[in-house]
């Protein structure tokens, strides 16, 4: 696996939105955590995004930490769980688990460009803003037959959170 964490910290440091990273391989089915200093504005999907790429199979594993210091790791890897919970800016690719969000994803993919969305990611960190939200919620009504209040859908732009609504929606027989 060390070639897997070489090549990871390789595809971070290269991009011009980022100062330095420390990526950290805990052993398959472990984490990969991909500790990033950014320089200046930097996307955490776009950044797990790359990982994954690199990972192929295993890139589910990937975690993106934005961090404004990166470990020493002369002195050992930190535990996993203590710094995803201390840490603010956490990018953890998770995959639909219902056809409701499986559909949705599929959505956001074609109006947002994009290849990969996982359920937690927040719809304007993926590039969205209030015209393909628009887009979104007209689509949304479109395929499901539902209509998702804008307001709601920007409370919590996640997919998981908009697939709930479409589903209470779809329950309840309404719109809403």
């Amino acid at each position: 696996m060390p070639a897997v964490r070489k090549d990871v910290e390789a595809t971070l440091v290269d991009r011009p939105d980022v100062d330095g990273a420390t990526v950290i391989d805990y052993g398959a089915p472990g984490p990969v955590l991909a500790l990033v200093r950014p320089d200046g504005f930097c996307s955490g999907p776009e950044l797990r995004d790359a990982c994954a790429e690199v990972l192929e199979a295993a890139a589910s594993r990937i975690t993106v930490v934005l961090a404004t210091e990166l470990p020493d790791l002369a002195d050992g890897f930190p535990d996993p769980e203590s710094l995803l919970a201390e840490s603010v800016y956490v990018y953890r690719y998770e995959p639909a688990t219902t056809e409701t969000e499986e559909r949705v994803v599929a959505l956001w993919n074609r109006i947002l460009d994009r290849n990969r969305t996982g359920v937690t990611d927040d719809f304007l960190d993926l590039g969205g803003d209030s015209v393909s939200a628009v887009r979104v919620v007209a689509e949304i009504r479109n395929e499901f037959g539902v209509d998702v209040d804008l307001m709601r859908f920007f409370n919590n732009p996640s997919v998981r959170h908009v697939a709930a609504l479409v589903d209470a929606g779809r329950d309840r027989g309404t719109t809403g």
